[in-house]
């Protein structure tokens, strides 16, 4: 594998992983170690959720969301996605978008890019990130779920379904690159471990790491009360138990991986019900807002009415004084 030793190389870490599997924990971490995501002004600010930060630049969320949604989908209704329907100008805005975004971040000798509808948008995103050092983190799926279902209110199917299918896509795409997995339970338990290999790795790439590990400092980010949705034995559906054991203790998937049709049927039916739901409240607001109206209409009327009855009075009282 060649390796570059000039000391002037900038390195780019592109964090892969499905949403709710520790990639805000690492990049919490990695920011820790000089590793550089954005200004502030630039990033989604941290919340009661992430109180470390999410570490995701607003406009690459921004041109993720763009590219799902010209194709009718979401980060949660992906089983009609196919890149091959995102409109030419689209593809236009996001290559240059996203290349504007990397330059900046190839300023700093360390940097950083992590938005979990990446894992979706692999082909739109490899040709931007030819340099970058892949980052992979892993979660137990069923930890995922349950972390989906606390914070979206996802049914617990549902978030197994979305966990294989994001796996999937993003399986396929890294196999034909150089990574380093790091699962979610190593970066809680020993952090600094986990660090210093994904620093070997950079170096091993790339001749060099500018990733300066402290564990005095690393031992401040990882909070254990935020590790609230934990596995409790929970069986997975058989095709996502296959993708989870080859993560162990190692990726190992040298076939090309397949959403079950399981998981693309109840997406599937979870979409269609979600949107008959969305036009129905759509449908309700609508009316909601016609009877408002309505009702203000009538008020207006009325605040009218008694405009003219306070004036008639005024003026009989006055012709009365006089």
């Amino acid at each position: 594998m060649p390796t570059n030793s000039n000391p002037l190389t900038r390195v780019n870490l592109a964090i892969w992983g499905m949403h709710r599997s520790g990639t805000s924990l690492l990049c919490s971490l990695l920011a820790e170690c000089g590793v550089h995501f954005g200004e502030v002004d630039q990033l989604i600010p941290p919340n009661q959720e992430n109180p470390n930060g999410f570490w995701e630049n607003i406009k690459v969320r921004e041109l993720n969301d763009a590219l799902l949604m010209a194709t009718g989908c979401d980060w949660d209704h992906v089983t009609r996605f196919d890149p091959a329907n995102i409109p030419n100008d689209q593809l236009a805005y996001f290559a240059e978008e996203s290349k504007t975004i990397l330059r900046a971040l190839y300023e700093h000798p360390i940097s950083g890019i992590k938005e979990p509808r990446m894992c979706v948008l692999t082909s739109v995103w490899a040709p931007v990130l030819t340099d970058s050092v892949d980052v992979f983190v892993y979660r137990h799926p069923a930890e995922i779920a349950k972390s989906l279902a606390m914070r979206n209110g996802l049914p617990y199917d549902i978030g197994l379904c979305l966990c294989e299918y994001y796996l999937v896509h993003l399986l396929n795409f890294l196999k034909s690159r150089d990574l380093i997995a790091v699962s979610h339970q190593e970066l809680l338990q020993s952090p600094g471990e986990a660090l210093e290999k994904l620093s070997d790795h950079i170096r091993v790439l790339k001749g060099n790491s500018a990733l300066v590990v402290s564990d005095s400092q690393l031992a401040s980010v990882v909070d254990m009360d935020y590790y609230r949705a934990r596995r409790d034995q929970e069986e997975l559906p058989e095709p996502l138990e296959r993708i989870w054991n080859n993560l162990q203790p190692e990726m190992s998937t040298p076939q090309k991986l397949s959403v079950s049709e399981r998981s693309i049927s109840l997406l599937a039916e979870y979409e269609q019900k979600e949107s008959e739901n969305a036009f129905l409240a759509a449908r309700l607001l609508r009316n909601t807002n016609r009877n408002q109206g309505n009702l203000l209409d009538q008020i207006s009327q009325d605040y009218e009415t008694a405009k003219a009855e306070i004036n008639f009075l005024h003026k009989s009282m006055q012709q009365k004084s006089d």
